[in-house]
């Protein structure tokens, strides 16, 4: 059980220091439909500061919690299951 719980607590971490990342670039991908738009990473970041500040680059980061944490929380048990029967097995 505490192996899950620290596994899930280094993902949040993982995504706390890279969603930014994320948002940015999928708000790079949206603008480049439109004319006359400025796509590069740093004036969508600039903008994204000075139209909306800090929050926005954690916008819909729960939801991404809410999608991340089950399916790496599975990943992990599959993975500790099958390593530990095949263990059994080479024994």
């Amino acid at each position: 059980m505490y192996s899950i719980l620290t596994v899930n607590s280094i993902i949040v971490l993982a995504s706390l220091l890279t969603y930014p990342h994320e948002v940015v670039r999928s708000r790079q991908q949206d603008i480049r439909g439109y004319d006359n738009a400025k796509s590069g990473f740093t004036e969508v970041v600039q903008s994204m500061y000075k139209k909306e500040g800090f929050r926005a680059y954690y916008s819909g980061f729960g939801v991404n919690l809410l999608r991340i944490i089950p399916h790496n929380a599975i990943l992990f048990l599959v993975y500790e299951g099958l390593r530990t029967h095949l263990n059994f097995i080479s024994k």
